[in-house]
């Protein structure tokens, strides 16, 4: 796995670019994970430290706090996928936080007006940067990222009622799951797994 820094990803237009693991352009699945903001004081890499960290085990004790939750959650939701190890799955993913600016300085501060507005064309230079197949979503709810989404002009529906970015027809497949923070995502892991295993079906 490359150093954090060590894949070139320049997109036009993104502050905070995309985390993308070194397989994620050879994998057929493509998959995107599409968190929704970070708070606190965060490093242009912020997108990129979080995954690398978590797939080389390299979390410190404060951020283990954090951090390092949120990215072991994720990992548990590709039960259903066949990797050998958390650092062959953040090898083959990608992963982006649609706000593009930090929301504040603690967590359980709400993204503005503004900043979901901001988000739009950032987020858009990155889908077609990456060129995802399949994008799982976290965070439903009407004031959440799924229901802000939704407003935008971004997610598209098919006639079929498919959801999908950009496009109706060819954009990447999507799929959205409670966010890790929230309560009770234990208790709907299950669920949740079932979702990411149809997405990557």
């Amino acid at each position: 796995m490359p150093d954090v820094n060590s894949d070139e990803i320049n997109i036009q237009g993104v502050k905070y670019q995309p985390w993308k693991g070194p397989g994620f352009d050879s994998d057929d699945k493509r998959v995107l994970v599409l968190g929704e903001s970070f708070y606190g004081v965060v490093p242009l890499d912020i997108n990129q430290i979080g995954p690398y960290k978590a797939a080389n085990n390299k979390f410190n004790k404060d951020e283990s706090r954090r951090w390092a939750r949120h990215f072991h959650k994720i990992e548990k939701l590709f039960s259903a996928w066949p990797c050998s190890d958390t650092r062959e799955l953040w090898g083959r993913i990608a992963y982006y936080n649609y706000i593009s600016e930090s929301v504040g300085k603690t967590p359980g501060v709400r993204p503005t007006d503004e900043m979901w507005l901001n988000a739009i064309e950032p987020f858009k230079a990155v889908l077609l940067h990456l060129k995802p197949r399949r994008v799982l979503v976290l965070g439903t709810g009407g004031n959440g990222l799924w229901g802000k989404l939704l407003a935008s002009p971004i997610v598209k529906k098919a006639e079929n009622g498919v959801f999908r970015f950009l496009d109706e027809q060819a954009g990447p497949v999507l799929r959205v799951i409670g966010h890790p923070a929230s309560r009770g995502f234990y208790t709907k892991l299950p669920q949740y797994r079932q979702t990411v295993k149809e997405l990557l079906e």
